[in-house]
């Protein structure tokens, strides 16, 4: 039965893991592909942006470049007009092969419409604006240069345009896929979140659930009937999961024998019936004051066991014992029968002793051996 209740509770710790894990790798694979998305989509937009900024100016040039061989000034004014109809444009420039403004349209932050702009010095073009499409850009302003042609060289058209007055549509596809990336990482960080809480309950929940809260304690036959302990069928299942919590959380464990000194005289005075009722006691006193994370077990008679994890030393072990015998060296009363009794410890600490559970709790009973010949109502420490 220990060993059907062992496989349903590891199958139902592992149920949460595997539904984490699941989780956190679809949303690991939607981040990485929200990513990629990302940053395709927006390489496409961008080359489809350049190819449009080439079309546009490759259709300027070709319709400037009869009326510039001309020097037909109406018509140069009259297509950088239009031009200038497109709310992206901000300026647009004609120049001939040496950089000379022949025609110049601005739209400014003070002017309602596009206006000519006339007086205009010579500009240095860029020394390779005859190889094709140059593009340039200062803050939210972009500057393309493109070569005029007939034959050969003949000018040069310069456009300003605002990157603020992109097309909505492109922009709100960037937005959005911007949004659903933000989206996944926030999701990825709520099951990571999840996961990290998940496993601190696993690995800092208190030892004591293990006798409360464990089918291993469910059933009559692992508690005592008389202290209402965990009893000697549940001694090793019990040891072996707080060896378990030591060997995740650090520190030592402490494996007290515990034996009543003299008991054996109580039952031959008094009768079964009041040794009874001071072992029911003693259980009692030995669970409220030993630490909600510490375990009491009763092996048979008046011999216990207390399973004190969390400790940093044996030094700090003393504190916890020094009280075991206090609360124990308290009179039992029976009716006008004033009881007076010690406990002889014997403490074996793991990790010091690595042996198998049963051998440690061996340990623990010789050390307790030792401490009855020293003199009873002490404690004595395993040497390993």
């Amino acid at each position: 039965m220990i060993q059907l209740n062992r496989r349903r509770s590891a199958k139902q710790s592992a149920f949460p893991k595997i539904i984490f894990s699941i989780i956190s790798l679809l949303a690991g694979v939607i981040l990485l592909t929200n990513i990629w998305m990302y940053f395709s989509v927006n390489q496409t937009l961008q080359a489809t942006q350049e190819r449009s900024e080439l079309a546009l100016v490759k259709g300027i040039s070709a319709l400037l470049g009869e009326p510039l061989v001309k020097r037909d000034y109406g018509v140069l004014d009259l297509r950088l007009q239009d031009l200038l109809l497109n709310a992206q444009v901000l300026s647009a420039t004609i120049t001939d092969a040496k950089g000379e403004v022949l025609a110049m349209w601005a739209r400014r932050a003070n002017m309602s419409e596009p206006k000519a702009i006339v007086n205009q010095a010579t500009l240095i073009l860029p020394v390779h604006v005859g190889d094709g499409l140059l593009r340039s850009q200062d803050g939210n302003v972009l500057t393309l240069w493109y070569p005029v042609r007939t034959q050969s060289l003949v000018g040069a058209v310069r456009l300003e345009l605002s990157t603020q007055t992109a097309e909505p549509v492109l922009d709100a596809l960037r937005r959005n896929l911007a949004l659903s990336v933000v989206f996944v990482c926030l999701l990825f960080f709520c099951v990571f979140v999840a996961i990290v809480r998940h496993v601190y309950r696993q690995t800092e929940a208190p030892e004591a659930s293990f006798i409360s809260s464990n089918d291993l304690l469910s059933s009559s036959i692992y508690i005592d009937d008389l202290t209402k302990l965990p009893n000697r069928t549940a001694v090793i299942s019990l040891l072996e999961r707080a060896i378990g919590f030591c060997h995740r959380q650090g520190g030592l464990l402490a494996v007290c024998l515990l034996n009543l000194d003299d008991f054996k005289q109580v039952n031959e005075r008094l009768g079964r019936d009041v040794g009874d009722a001071v072992l029911a006691e003693v259980a009692l006193r030995l669970r409220s004051t030993v630490r909600a994370d510490d375990a009491v077990i009763r092996l048979g008679g008046d011999e216990f066991v207390l399973l004190l994890g969390g400790i940093e030393s044996q030094q700090e072990s003393t504190y916890l014992l020094r009280r075991v015998l206090e609360c124990l060296n308290q009179p039992f009363t029976y009716g006008d029968e004033a009881i007076l009794l010690g406990a002889s410890m014997g403490v074996s600490f793991y990790p010091h002793d690595s042996s198998p559970p049963e051998q440690i709790i061996e340990h623990a009973g010789q050390a307790r051996l030792l401490a009855q010949n020293m003199g009873q109502n002490r404690w004595h420490f395993y040497d390993v």
